[in-house]
């Protein structure tokens, strides 16, 4: 299974400070300019220190050439709670808080679980988030930093997307025209990423406008992970058919067998959000939605949608998932046009 990087990839983003030219430039700074710079290069050298820990980790695990998902967690950074400085809140899940948060000068995301009655299913939806946020590693995937798995609060320290969610720039910019070339590189960034997924044989299962985070140069950053499962776990175990209602194909309202293909079905209601600008089925009812979904009616189009977003959009919501494209027929498809 290709689901890591490989060796070079992995080394190919680790950037090393040049320690060759720091001593001449710290001479022709001031004290107060020298004291910055040195604490840069710290930071530097502690983001040199943990990647170089991680790609060992990679290595090692890949050398097993095995997949236990029960063995994973012992390969990810451990991190004291105590040596983060917990900032604004930035967001809230149904069962988590999401703080600004300082590790050694670093801003980071920390995701903290706050339900004090942690049962079985959330734990597992927990560990399964931390596992599936190792194995995939991609630059529209969050980035996991490590875990603290030795405070009173479960919590997940992962890169900082500063922009927030997509939902939130596409809905607080609702009376601005967002630019085309904008919804044509998200669109881009979604369908590679989600090939990604896919080729690594896993399903996301909450694919949505929440869930995909915008860094600070209007990149998109892919989070929450904790439903996404193997394909060959698919259609087993609890919560099977969760999903969020303006975002479910038709066989997970029914309850019928499923595959990789209810991302496609939930990407086509990302992108008409996106290109639209409106919430999908605001103000419907769960009922009324599922209803919409199971007779296959359209999302309606507007003249500003490319045409060809306009018949992926249909394709990718049919009611017979066979006849849905996957994301490597997507990457093939000439869009824009």
């Amino acid at each position: 299974m290709d689901w890591l990087e490989n060796d070079e990839e992995i080394e190919k983003r680790t950037i090393y400070p040049k320690d060759n030219s720091q001593n001449a430039f710290l001479s022709d700074t001031t004290s107060s300019s020298r004291k910055d710079l040195e604490d840069k290069l710290n930071q530097e050298k502690m983001k040199v220190n943990r990647l170089e820990n991680e790609i060992q980790k990679i290595k090692s695990l890949k050398d097993n050439k095995s997949y236990n998902k029960n063995s994973i967690t012992q390969y990810i950074h451990e991190i004291n709670f105590n040596d983060l400085k917990l900032g604004k809140k930035i967001g809230q899940g149904g069962f988590s808080e999401i703080f600004e948060t300082k590790w050694y000068n670093q801003k980071v995301a920390i995701k903290v679980i706050f339900d004090p009655n942690i049962n079985e299913n959330l734990l597992n939806e927990f560990n399964n988030e931390i596992e599936k946020l190792f194995i995939l590693r991609h630059p529209n995937i969050i980035a996991l930093y490590g875990i603290c798995p030795k405070s009173q609060k479960l919590a997940i320290v992962t890169e900082l997307a500063n922009k927030g969610s997509l939902f939130d720039y596409i809905h607080k910019n609702q009376n601005i025209n967002i630019p085309i070339t904008f919804k044509n590189k998200i669109t881009t960034q979604l369908i590679n990423t989600m090939s990604y997924i896919h080729e690594c044989n896993f399903v996301h299962r909450d694919l949505k406008t929440q869930n995909i985070l915008l860094d600070d140069n209007l990149n998109i950053k892919l989070c929450d992970f904790g439903l996404t499962k193997l394909k060959s776990e698919l259609n087993s175990g609890s919560g099977q058919y969760a999903g969020t209602p303006a975002y479910m194909a038709p066989e997970l309202y029914e309850r019928k067998f499923y595959d990789e293909k209810i991302d496609v079905f939930a990407f086509g209601t990302v992108i008409w959000e996106l290109y639209s600008q409106k919430i999908p089925y605001f103000n419907c009812e769960g009922s009324e939605i599922k209803n919409k979904v199971l007779n296959g009616e359209k999302l309606l189009c507007t003249r500003n949608f490319p045409q060809g977003i306009v018949e992926l959009i249909d394709k990718c919501r049919l009611v017979d998932k066979n006849k849905r494209p996957s994301f490597k027929d997507m990457e093939k498809m000439n869009l824009f046009n």
